[in-house]
């Protein structure tokens, strides 16, 4: 008896982990010639990062730059002299939220001659940072109005242990490189 409820809350919590896998979202301007563009510059106007201290900062905007010019490289971009000469600009967004999700395990015994019997149930919660990384393309042109052609983000749990940067830096790699899977021409 007491087995079954340990499995049963073991098999709740795997599920309340299930919310922390990465998704993957990609946006396509349709009017956009993905073909005319082979060069690309960070935009002038900068990245925002969360506002939350354990975040923000260099090591993690500077993570994300390296990673985007990576997944950059991949579809065949290469790097503008300056932004003036590019012919995409690219800003990253990176946000870190609070989330709690919950499950209800119900447990029943007996029966009874009118069906009914007697049991618990229990809501087992877990609280998780869940952050988000979004890269924009945007087309650079004269004047200033640069229409965003493509956007691709991330969604996910954010782990608490502490990891190596060498491994934060392949996660990285790997979710922005997924970010940008589905350009179109590649």
């Amino acid at each position: 008896m007491r087995m079954h409820r340990l499995a049963i809350a073991a098999v709740a919590l795997v599920a309340l982990a299930g919310c922390k896998a990465p998704s993957y979202h990609r946006d396509v301007a349709t009017s956009a010639d993905f073909s005319k563009y082979s060069t690309y510059a960070w935009h002038p106007a900068g990245n925002s990062m969360t506002n939350d201290p354990r975040f923000r900062g260099d090591l993690i905007s500077d993570r994300i730059e390296r990673s985007a010019n990576k997944a950059l490289a991949d579809i065949g971009l290469t790097p503008a002299g300056s932004p003036e000469e590019a012919d995409l600009l690219i800003a990253f967004h990176a946000s870190v939220d609070s989330r709690i999700t919950a499950a209800q395990v119900q447990n029943h015994y007996g029966y009874d001659i009118f069906g009914g019997g007697w049991g618990y149930s229990t809501t087992y919660q877990a609280f998780y940072d869940q952050g988000t990384v979004i890269l924009d393309v945007l087309e650079n042109r004269p004047g200033g109005e640069d229409p965003l052609v493509y956007r691709g983000y991330v969604t996910g749990g954010i782990e608490e242990k502490s990891r190596e940067p060498d491994e934060m830096d392949r996660n990285m790699d790997k979710h922005l490189r997924e970010i940008m899977a589905d350009w179109p021409g590649r």
